[in-house]
Parts: C-alpha cells; sequence; structure tokens
C-alpha cells in the first residue's frame, strides 16, 4: 500500500514538473498571453437602452395579444353558460346550432393562442437576432479597442471567474453610446 501511494506521489510530481514550465511560460510571454473577459449578453439586452425600447414593444404586442384571447375566450365562456342554463329546453335543432358555435369559438380561441404564440415567438427571435448582431458589434469593437483577446458568454455552467473579468455594464454604456434610442 505505502510502495502505491510513494508512485502515485511521483507521477504526481513528473506530472506538476512537466505542467508548470508551460503556464509559466506563457505567464512570462514565452507562450501566448491572452487578456479574457465575460459579458452576459441578456444582461445586456435587457440592460441597454436600445434593447429595452424593443422587448417594450414585444410585450406590448403580447399583451394585446393575450387581450385578444381573453375576449375570445369569454366570449366562449359566456357560449357555454348559455347553453348550460338552456340545454334542458331547448329543441334539438337549437341546441345543435349552440354546440356548434361553440365548437367553432373553441376553434377560434385555439387558433388565435397558436398563431398569438408562433407570432410572439417571431417577435422575440426578431429582436434576439436584431439585437443580438448589435451587442456582438459592440462586443468585437469594445475588445478591440481594450486589447481582449477572447470574450466569453456568461453561462450558469460556467464556475467561477473573477468579477473584474465582467464587461457587461461596460458593454450596456457602449450600445447606449453608439445606438442612440429616439
Amino acid at each position: 500500500m505505502r510502495m502505491t501511494s510513494l508512485l502515485k506521489l511521483v507521477i504526481a510530481a513528473l506530472v506538476l514538473a512537466t505542467f508548470v514550465p508551460a503556464v509559466s511560460a506563457q505567464g512570462t510571454g514565452g507562450g501566448i498571453d491572452a487578456k479574457i473577459a465575460f459579458v452576459n449578453s441578456l444582461d445586456v439586452l435587457q440592460g441597454c437602452a436600445e434593447g429595452k425600447a424593443e422587448i417594450a414593444k414585444v410585450d406590448v404586442f403580447a399583451s394585446n395579444k393575450e387581450k385578444e384571447i381573453q375576449t375570445a375566450s369569454q366570449e366562449l365562456n359566456t357560449l357555454r353558460t348559455n347553453y348550460q342554463s338552456e340545454a334542458a329546453t331547448l329543441n334539438p335543432a337549437t341546441a345543435a346550432e349552440m354546440q356548434a358555435a361553440i365548437s367553432a369559438k373553441e376553434r377560434q380561441v385555439r387558433r388565435l393562442t397558436e398563431d398569438a404564440e408562433s407570432a410572439l415567438e417571431a417577435k422575440r427571435a426578431e429582436l434576439f437576432s436584431k439585437m443580438g448582431d448589435k451587442i456582438r458589434t459592440i462586443i468585437s469593437e469594445y475588445a478591440e479597442q481594450n486589447g481582449i483577446d477572447v470574450v466569453f458568454l456568461e453561462s450558469p455552467a460556467l464556475p467561477f471567474h473573477a468579477a473584474a473579468l465582467n464587461i457587461t455594464q461596460d458593454i450596456i454604456r457602449a450600445c447606449d453610446a453608439k445606438y442612440q434610442v429616439n
């Protein structure tokens, strides 16, 4: 057992001895020195003036669609309530007409909902595409001006990075300076 531990220690020392010079060479200019930064693109989108304005437009669109669906849903509920309260006294033809009207209104509500979801998804995709291109441009320009070699997008999967490497607020300020909201 003791021999196995000693063998592991020797192997670890050999690996460390070969790895440390490579790391120190990079740090002293013998290899590649890279300045890195991190940015949260969603925070940029939500934090810059143009992003806020574009998000507000999408929110208004979503709100209008939601109201339209609510109105149609209320009409459907009214049809159902009327049918239920009158069902016992209706002749078969009138009952069939009311059931057909309910079915038609259900289809309308379902289609309105599907169309609204599809349109909202398209609006969001358009927003992300339009603003994503602008944000990437700003990040590239900022990185070039500040000698940053690599900019990583923050994600929950990122275990750690120093807060000083986060340039999100700088990118928001650069977006606001370059893209004025009218």
